[in-house]
């Protein structure tokens, strides 16, 4: 087994992103974001979500040793805070918006291109909502949403052989990156610092990272940090990611990504838990309707 693992080591370490995967992230935005629903009757104002899905995907080949990934949601439950609160508020209306949100992301699949070391170079999404304005800020908003589950499978592998305490850095990785809509070049600047921590089946990973964001809608500058810790078989698959992704201006955080992502068998089954409104993260129940759930853990 052990000279099995070495040669496995020695020898380029693949991406490998064919395969189902349970997805737990939530999202905090330093801006206010619409959710309608598709009829224009029913909406409401967030700047966070939590998102847990079952994606499935699939892989090709494309040019010069690129890969291009599609990945679909078969399922997924969404819990969100409102940002403007009133005594006239409906958490039912607000789940119902919710639940056609989770109707857009199991309609739509993100296309993905990564480099032969598992860098993403492009992203774009099929299937969203289009057609009015509001039809097309409903799309772009489920682009972002769906953008932000997968973001953690693509993480650049090493040019050299693992070795424990092996590092290598990435610039301008997909978790450090704004969510910005497809097509739109990210704004700022990141390097990801990876290390290899344990060898063995499963390739322990800790990674770290600072960099700069740019506020599109305030055009201020973020100061970026993030913490990884990832586990891959010997020969490339993703088996779990665990990452938090901060973003601070004058050190109050404005932009927060965190969350989980580990592979899933053919048949395997997860719980992924209510669509619904809930409290907004790190709030009491004095700041919001009375009876909202706490915002849930991940």
């Amino acid at each position: 087994m052990l000279l099995l693992l070495s040669l496995a080591f020695a020898a380029p370490w693949q991406p490998t992103f064919a395969g189902r995967y349970a997805v737990a992230n939530e999202v905090l935005l330093p801006q206010p974001v619409w959710f309608h629903d598709h009829g224009g009757r029913l909406a409401f104002e967030t700047r966070s979500w939590q998102l847990r899905a079952v994606v499935s995907c699939r892989v090709s080949p494309g040019k010069k040793g690129r890969q291009e990934v599609a990945c679909r949601f078969e399922d997924a439950a969404i819990q969100a805070s409102a940002f403007q609160r009133t005594d006239g508020d409906d958490p039912a209306e607000t789940a119902a918006v919710l639940q056609e949100f989770v109707g857009h992301l199991k309609a739509v699949t993100v296309h993905t291109t990564v480099s032969p070391r598992g860098h993403r170079q492009r992203w774009s999404v099929e299937g969203e909502p289009e057609g009015s304005s509001r039809h097309t800020g409903i799309g772009r908003l489920v682009g972002r949403m769906a953008e932000r589950s997968v973001a953690a499978l693509f993480l650049e592998r090493p040019r050299e052989e693992l070795a424990v305490g092996g590092q290598w850095v990435e610039v301008g990785s997909a978790l450090l990156s704004y969510p910005m809509e497809e097509g739109v070049k990210a704004l700022g600047t990141s390097q990801l610092l990876h290390q290899v921590q344990a060898l063995g089946d499963p390739v322990t990973i800790d990674s770290a990272a600072q960099g700069a964001m740019l506020d599109p809608t305030t055009q201020q500058q973020l100061r970026s940090t993030a913490r990884l810790r990832s586990q891959w078989s010997a020969t490339g698959a993703v088996r779990s990611c665990t990452w938090s992704v901060d973003a601070a201006l004058q050190d109050v955080v404005t932009y927060h990504h965190a969350g989980w992502l580990r592979r899933m068998g053919p048949d395997d089954a997860v719980e992924l838990g209510p669509t619904r409104q809930v409290r907004a993260p790190g709030e009491g129940p004095e700041a919001d309707l009375p009876g909202l759930e706490a915002w849930p853990e991940i």
